[in-house]
């Protein structure tokens, strides 16, 4: 006859040739085993392997503590977000410090930074907009673009390193270096390589390479 008992431990017999012997059946971990009429059931119970989970935002999947429409890839890559929505974040430390700033995208490693609450900013390319903090609806495109900029707004730049020095100024910068050392000046507009780079004034603008490139605190030139 059988002899089966218990949930986790039951016993059975098992053929040896001419003789039956009782055989015990133990479950192990993660293991049940179940008893019914006439039956013997053994499953697995769960808690086995889970899935990985990230310790560091960025660091397995790029998740983000608080999701809203947002992606994060690299190290650190939005590593401070509480609040912040319609988020694109790639590359390592990008938008760094952004808290509930909102329609922002950052490529390039440091891309966007320092920004905290600054929102509609765009910046592609390594340290592009890298210092802004609260400066709205500013595009920065190429290495180290507006790389300076810190509360300004409504600032262009396209090109390696240009508008770089531009902190709280307004510019339209095109063009390697264009606009470089303009910190403060507003409504300046250059278009071509080291364009008024020199410039530190207000409403001047240059049209060619080079172009206004000695010009420092001239005023409504062209």
């Amino acid at each position: 006859d059988r002899d089966v008992t218990g949930v986790q431990t039951c016993a059975l017999p098992i053929s040896t040739g001419n003789t039956l012997t009782k055989a015990t059946l133990t479950a192990g971990t993660n293991v049940t085993i179940t008893n019914g009429n006439g039956s013997i059931t053994i499953a697995a119970s769960g808690g086995g392997a889970s899935a990985a989970t990230p310790t560091a935002l960025g660091t397995v999947y790029g998740l983000m503590n608080n999701p809203s429409f947002n992606a994060a890839i690299g190290y650190q890559a939005g590593n401070s977000v509480t609040s912040g929505y319609n988020l694109a974040l790639l590359g390592y430390q990008a938008g760094l410090n952004v808290t509930s700033g909102g329609n922002i995208s950052a490529v390039g490693a440091s891309a966007l930074l320092s920004n905290t609450t600054g929102y509609s900013n765009a910046a592609i390319g390594t340290s592009a907009l890298r210092a802004n903090t609260t400066g709205a609806s500013n595009t920065g495109l190429g290495d180290q673009a507006l790389y300076s900029n810190t509360t300004a707004s409504n600032n262009t730049a396209v090109g390696y390193q240009s508008g770089y020095s531009n902190t709280t100024g307004n510019v339209t910068a095109f063009g390697q270096g264009s606009l470089y050392s303009n910190v403060t000046g507003d409504g300046n507009s250059a278009f071509g390589v080291s364009s008024l780079t020199a410039n530190t004034g207000n409403y001047n603008s240059a049209f060619g390479w080079r172009s206004g490139y000695g010009n420092k605190i001239g005023r409504a030139h062209v």
